[in-house]
């Protein structure tokens, strides 16, 4: 069942106070003032369902208040009856008491599997409504929520059990959909506040913008020349790469440094867009000299510190990696960015470790910098133990500018919006509204590649094949990277604290 105890607290808490033996109740038992209306419906057998159905269906539904018309949707739908549940739920918002009849409706509609409609109609209540905390509590119950089908991601013994069909969406497992619940403040954020980290007034890039840039960087690469300092600068990032356990375990699992050089052109070229820091991506077919990829690293960061172009040469082979486990890589380029990033952060903190207070005060020095700083502090967490204020987290990370994301941070973590360390991270890169990842791309997880084929209404046979199959790469890619992280945090020392939910 979609609702579950938590959520009928907040259904009761919002109801107005109710006299002993309400009509709704005393339909139902005449014992019901003694037991909650779901432990008083779960106790009755299939007989005592049906008389208390028809017992409900003759009240006087004019004669009820609107706390009385929502304990008679509540209770039409814990009785599985969503069409009546639904009825009730409009004549409740009719009886101004719009946000309560709201929050029935968009629970009755979930009951029936329609999460769509669900959704849709609790965004457009929010709208209206935009703090009222039983309709912020239904939205984030429906939110991103599919019908029930098989599952996925291979996880569950009992699930893989059953055929993989595709005929209903696949459920939402994805890390980064994240389930959003009431925390400390006890009432989620509205999902109209904004829950991304990105600054205000960003602008996402036009589709044409972005494919004349894809053109752009493919024609740069094509003619480049590498010159001897880039080379030097390249054999010096490979050797400090080395110097850190995860670099080393990245390669080892690439077939070694001879392997790599053999397969990948790791090489400085310039970039349509200076901001672009670096990119992998497999060639059509090899080159003069056998190279099967590309890994390229913006001209621009020659000069950049060790502390960040190291990780990021980490980050770009994380993405090789992906590329060579999982063969097909199309609909996987988003569960790959949150494993490379995580790759890319275990190399920075590696390195810090070995600094000196003098050189780690310089880490924020610049831009590029200071956004390490950022996702590494998301990372690694325990942000609420270390720090009282979000200007304190900005000042760590190295710059006031980071305010407004510091507390987007902090009310995230104070909401029980999003989990610590990892979870975290995965938001600020893919978060529902604008994160950093969709913000600069169009490419899409499998998942979303596979609902909307469904939604097309024409899913050929061997499309649906194909799909199951990068469906079970997907699911192998986020539990490959979610071990190796869960080792790294148990070695370093990087474990997540209940005292930050």
């Amino acid at each position: 069942m979609l609702v579950g105890a938590s959520l009928l607290a907040v259904f009761l808490a919002s109801a107005q106070a109710q006299p002993p033996l309400s009509p709704v109740l005393a339909a139902i038992s005449a014992a019901a003032e003694k037991q909650p209306l779901p432990d008083l419906i779960k106790a009755l057998d299939a007989d005592g369902k049906t008389k208390a159905l028809a017992r409900l269906d003759r009240l006087d539904r004019a004669a009820l208040d609107p706390s009385g018309l929502a304990e008679l949707s509540e209770a039409y739908r814990l009785l599985g009856r969503t069409d009546r549940a639904l009825e009730a739920a409009r004549l409740l918002s009719a009886k101004n008491g719009e946000a309560a009849g709201a929050t029935q409706e968009i629970l009755a509609l979930a009951q029936s599997g329609d999460y769509k409609s669900a959704q849709a109609f609790a965004e457009g209540a929010l709208k209206k409504h935009p703090r009222d905390p039983s309709l912020l509590a239904a939205y984030h119950q429906v939110k991103n929520r599919r019908a029930a089908a098989p599952d996925w991601t291979g996880a569950s013994s009992e699930s893989a059990a059953r055929p993989h069909g595709l005929g209903s969406s696949p459920p939402d497992t994805r890390p980064f959909v994240l389930a959003i619940k009431a925390g400390k403040s006890g009432t989620p954020p509205s999902p109209f506040d904004g829950g991304s980290y990105l600054a205000p007034g960003a602008e996402r890039p036009s589709s044409l913008a972005k494919t004349w840039a894809a053109f752009w960087d493919l024609g740069s690469y094509a003619v480049d020349r590498e010159s001897a300092a880039e080379k030097r600068r390249m054999r010096e990032l490979r050797a400090e790469l080395d110097k850190t356990e995860t670099g080393r375990s990245l390669v080892r699992d690439l077939g070694g440094w001879e392997r790599v050089q053999k397969d990948v052109d790791m090489r400085f070229t310039s970039t349509w867009d200076d901001g672009q820091v670096a990119y992998a991506r497999p060639l059509m077919s090899p080159d003069a000299q056998g190279h099967r990829y590309a890994l390229v690293i913006n001209k621009k960061m020659m000069s950049e510190p060790d502390s960040f172009v190291v990780p990021v040469v980490a980050h770009e082979l994380s993405h090789i990696r992906d590329f060579e486990q999982q063969a097909a890589h199309h609909g996987l380029a988003i569960p790959s960015e949150f494993a490379a990033h995580r790759t890319q952060i275990q190399v920075y903190e590696e390195m810090k470790a070995k600094m000196t207070p003098e050189q780690i005060s310089h880490l924020g020095d610049t831009r590029r910098g200071r956004y390490q700083n950022f996702i590494a502090i998301l990372w690694e967490d325990h942000i609420l133990q270390r720090f009282k204020t979000p200007q304190e987290m900005s000042k760590a990370i190295g710059s006031s500018e980071y305010d407004v994301r510091a507390r987007a941070v902090f009310r995230d973590l104070l909401s029980g919006a999003v989990g610590p360390g990892g979870p975290q991270l995965d938001h600020h890169l893919n978060g529902q509204g604008d994160g950093l990842y969709r913000f600069f791309t169009d490419e899409k997880d499998i998942v979303d590649l596979v609902k909307e084929r469904q939604a097309a209404g024409d899913y050929p046979t061997d499309q649906q094949r194909a799909d199951t199959q990068t469906l079970a790469k997907r699911a192998a890619l986020i539990s490959s990277s979610d071990r190796r992280d869960a080792a790294y945090r148990a070695r370093f020392g990087f474990q997540i604290k209940q005292g930050d939910r």
